[in-house]
């Protein structure tokens, strides 16, 4: 009791309002021992009975099931098929070509298409022969955009997707020839063609009103550097637009059942000798129909169109590696696979040491691919079932779906894109 008494004398030290440093004085308040609350009784407690318990159990299940199919939902593994089928493009023909021109003449000026282009061509073999010992120059950028660049995804095929009367009905896949090589390069990867290459990445998408599969880029257009601008200029004769104005042309064909339509850029086309006539004219679709996007595009009839035969240009430093040689290497596949969505059998290849090109070789492709036809139609067998397995998960569904691979793994990933960037 004593000690309680002298507990309740004791009061706490203050400082005193402007008073010196460390003095203190007395306060009447009284110190106390802290108050807990008392802890609640039982009457207030919440008690859940065993079947609330289990029912709440049941509906986090449910919530946790709907946010896995959700997530299933926008996101999905397309494997890639590995087994020893043959597939090969078949039925390649042309049904339009363009020119790209970029380069605008006048405050109010707008990228220009015209078709069906004038398409630069390639040199006699005399001239090319006559390049041996030409300093090349090297380019850090292209002066010109791709197509994807001027005008949305879609404008690789924008004279084609522009025409009502075109049939569609019979078209599964419209494509640019980059994403397809992209296919083609992933599946050679996983057969174990190498060297490794870089991550791809490009966006899918079901087109509804045309019932097709729609691959469009998602990476913008990287300026070309090196040799290779100059040597493209040096081996072929300038077109009417002027240099250096892409040209494009846009095939159909079948690769194991599906039809495709692809557009390409084509380097030149081949070297026709004088006296000797110009091969047949493409069948070009309506041209007095064609339509103008104002502030963004203008496409005007212009150029002739003609059926010879496409040629690609490589430049490749001669202290490498030969580009096409006996075993199987990633670099002479993705050429090969190049040429073959575009109809393309001649390549022609400018080897320099430092800057200095030497005479020019041409291949055949037909040639080069002979002994690797068994690998190659296994890699285009596996390329038409990563095509139908994203057909079958896509068909019908809306919005843009991201497509990935990183090198080693043996299955695409697809993701639901972003709203706001969906093409």
């Amino acid at each position: 009791e004593r000690a309680r008494e002298r507990e309740s004398n004791l009061s706490i030290p203050s400082i005193a309002a402007g008073a010196p440093h460390g003095l203190t004085i007395a306060s009447d308040r009284p110190l106390h021992p802290p108050v807990f609350s008392p802890p609640p009784s039982p009457s207030t407690r919440t008690v859940m009975s065993i079947s609330d318990f289990f029912a709440d159990r049941d509906r986090r299940k449910e919530m946790t099931k709907q946010m896995q199919k959700k997530a299933s939902q926008d996101e999905f593994p397309i494997k890639i098929a590995l087994d020893h089928s043959p597939a090969h493009i078949s039925g390649l023909e042309t049904i339009e070509s363009y020119q790209l021109d970029v380069s605008v003449r006048g405050k109010d000026d707008v990228p220009r298409i015209y078709v069906p282009g004038h398409a630069p061509r390639l040199k006699s073999p005399d001239d090319l022969a006559a390049l041996d010992g030409t300093t090349l120059r090297k380019k850090k950028g292209t002066s010109f955009r791709r197509p994807e660049d001027v005008k949305g995804s879609e404008l690789p095929l924008f004279p084609v997707l522009s025409k009502p009367k075109f049939d569609w009905q019979s078209i599964h896949v419209a494509s640019s020839r980059g994403i397809l090589t992209q296919l083609f390069s992933i599946a050679a990867q996983v057969r174990g063609v190498g060297p490794k290459s870089n991550p791809c990445q490009f966006r899918a998408r079901w087109d509804d009103t045309r019932e097709l599969l729609v691959f469009e880029r998602t990476q913008k257009h990287t300026p070309a550097q090196g040799f290779g601008s100059h040597f493209e200029q040096l081996a072929t004769q300038p077109s009417a637009v002027g240099q250096p104005a892409p040209y494009f042309r846009i095939v159909r064909f079948d690769l194991s059942g599906i039809c495709i339509v692809l557009a390409g850029e084509v380097d030149a086309l081949d070297w026709c000798p004088s006296g000797k006539a110009e091969p047949a004219a493409v069948a070009t679709l309506e041209q007095e129909t064609l339509p103008s996007v104002d502030k963004i595009l203008r496409i005007d009839k212009r150029g002739s169109s003609c059926q010879a035969q496409p040629v690609e240009l490589k430049s490749k430093n001669s202290r490498s590696r030969p580009l096409f040689r006996a075993e199987a290497n990633l670099e002479q596949f993705r050429v090969i696979a190049q040429c073959q969505l575009i109809g393309c059998d001649k390549v022609v290849v400018g080897y320099r040491r430092e800057s200095q090109l030497k005479k020019p070789e041409t291949h055949s492709v037909k040639k080069v691919a002979k002994p690797h036809k068994g690998l190659l139609d296994e890699i285009w067998w596996s390329v038409s079932q990563m095509i139908r397995d994203l057909q079958e998960h896509l068909r019908g569904k809306d919005g843009g779906w991201d497509v990935c691979w990183k090198p080693g793994a043996d299955a695409l990933k697809v993701t639901r894109a972003p709203a706001n960037i969906v093409a």
